[in-house]
């Protein structure tokens, strides 16, 4: 493994469990070291400062052009949804855009009813995918990658699992939108995001559901992370959510280590960023993830939990058994 990752992963501490129901969340600091400065994306577009488009008036699903007008490179998150234009989309991967530049970036759709303009430009949506959605979305871009196709997705099968969310949800969406399962469920979803709290100086957020451990995602920059915060809470808080079943489940200092050990023992390959950087992709027993890696500095790391692949159980959502069964059964 890239001798900056082994660095950065022994560095790494971690906080206080805070739980609630049947999610529990460990807050990630970095022991030591500097991160280059960066804008995230709301920032960014708050300032107007980031414009991200169609490539022309006729679109193209997995790629749209971003131009960053700001003196400081601006980082997109991996999972980060926008809304609007012809169709909502989420990055395929992490991208550090470089400052006054303009950039085309693969995404994927998550609205697959849709396609038709509702704005000119993308707006952010305040939302970052599903994490399950995200750890087949990185599986079918890792693929791509080793066959040497850049950083494209699977787009059937990121739809296949949007449409599961909306099935457990029972949400009802006129286009397909991810974002509507996350509007629909937002009392809920706001119970989760109140019981998990902010610390200061913290830089990422290591996730459990039902005492076991699903993921984690890391960011360099503090100030960063604390505008991402919410976000990545909802990535996971939605699962949650859907599988509520009113108990609270111990989580063991163990599972952390565990799933530590994995990443550590990891396969990993590089690939040169859309952006500033390079782009490692990880595998292991029961592990998938990845980094960006810029100046010597890890800017993001997301990794995620394979052993069990089903997105629900069938005994969380007694209507969704036998469409998890055929989506089992396709080949993509």
């Amino acid at each position: 493994m890239d001798k900056t990752i082994t660095g950065f992963l022994a560095d790494l501490s971690f906080g206080q469990v805070q739980v609630f129901k049947n999610m529990a969340a460990v807050p990630i600091f970095l022991k030591s070291g500097k991160s280059p400065e960066y804008y995230t994306l709301k920032e960014a577009m708050d300032m107007g400062m980031l414009s991200i488009t169609e490539l022309d008036s006729s679109g193209s699903v997995p790629e749209l052009k971003a131009v960053n007008s700001a003196k400081m490179p601006v980082l997109i998150l991996d999972g980060e949804e926008i809304v609007g234009a012809k169709q909502n989309r989420v990055l395929n991967t992490t991208v550090l855009l470089k400052e006054e530049s303009e950039t085309i970036i693969p995404v994927s759709c998550t609205e697959q009813g849709r396609w038709h303009y509702t704005s000119n430009k993308f707006s952010d949506s305040d939302v970052v995918t599903a994490h399950k959605v995200r750890l087949y979305k990185n599986l079918s871009v890792n693929q791509s990658l080793d066959s040497g196709s850049r950083f494209r997705s699977d787009q059937g099968r990121v739809w296949d699992e949007i449409n599961q969310y909306q099935m457990a949800a029972g949400t009802r969406s006129a286009t397909g939108a991810m974002k509507d399962i996350f509007t629909d469920k937002k009392e809920s979803l706001d119970n989760y995001l109140n019981a998990f709290k902010l610390n200061e100086g913290q830089n990422g957020i290591f996730i459990f559901l039902k005492g076991k451990a699903v993921g984690f995602d890391y960011v360099s920059l503090s100030t960063a992370y604390s505008n991402l915060h919410l976000k990545l809470l909802k990535s996971y808080a939605i699962d949650a959510v859907l599988q509520n079943d009113g108990k609270e489940y111990e989580v063991k200092e163990s599972e952390v280590i565990e799933f530590m050990d994995r990443i550590k023992n990891s396969n990993d390959k590089s690939f040169e960023s859309v952006g500033y950087g390079r782009d490692f992709r990880f595998t292991g027993k029961g592990v998938i993830g990845s980094s960006l890696v810029w100046n010597d500095c890890v800017i993001h790391m997301a990794c995620f939990k394979m052993d069990d692949t089903k997105v629900f159980d069938s005994r969380d959502t007694g209507n969704m058994s036998g469409y998890r069964r055929r989506m089992d059964n396709r080949i993509y």
